[in-house]
């Protein structure tokens, strides 16, 4: 098998374990009769499954489906806080918001937020995408609660302010620890993606562990 056929491979496998999370989501609430959250899987699949999660190789995903593979790393990290804080937050809060947390990268259904860099000298750099300028000036966070709006995914107070809560983790002036009166689901999520950032650092391929 060639090292594209072992990315393709774990790209299939993560939209796999993508769509398994996205099946838990059952409450009346996020799964009711049209199936909102099934409903931006399904139209925007391709996107999805194929966006990376950044520009560059010195920050996380910065290749094709590195933006799935970035959001279970953070649902897993969610779970495993959660555990450890003895918080029980439901897991349904936590699969919404670690999965869709970045979901506005995907761009705006008309433009990607993302353009491939075709120059080896960018790329021998590290630099793998540059942001489109098409697509308006926001925060992926913010973009990412339009996305839900626009499916009418009917998030609680908490999961909207956790995800709105999601600033640039490439601007080191916003890497800060949780102000005093956030929920333990802002708190949660803030330090799994602060957490899969870090590790995913360096990374060239989604096979690149």
């Amino acid at each position: 098998m060639t090292a594209q056929q072992d990315i393709i491979t774990r790209i299939e496998t993560n939209w796999g374990a993508f769509n398994g999370l996205v099946a838990k989501l059952t409450s009346p609430r996020l799964h009711s009769l049209h199936n909102p959250i099934v409903s931006l899987v399904d139209k925007e699949k391709s996107r999805i499954m194929t966006c990376p999660s950044s520009t560059r190789t010195d920050f996380q995903g910065a290749f094709p489906g590195g933006l799935v593979d970035h959001s279970l790393k953070v649902v897993k990290l969610m779970s495993d806080l959660n555990k450890t804080f003895g918080t029980e937050i439901p897991s349904e809060s936590l699969i919404v918001t670690g999965l869709f947390h970045d979901i506005g990268k995907i761009g705006n259904g008309k433009f990607d937020y993302y353009i491939e860099k075709e120059s080896d000298w960018h790329n021998k750099q590290g630099i793998m995408y540059e942001i489109n300028q098409k697509i308006a000036n926001t925060t992926p966070s913010m973009r990412s609660l339009w996305w839900m709006n626009e499916h009418s995914v009917n998030l609680t107070e908490e999961e909207f302010l956790a995800i709105a809560s999601i600033k640039d983790r490439h601007d080191n002036t916003n890497d800060s620890i949780p102000s005093t009166g956030e929920s333990m689901l802002t708190v949660i999520l803030q330090q799994a993606v602060k957490v899969a950032c870090l590790r995913g650092r360096g990374k060239k391929s989604v096979i690149d562990q």
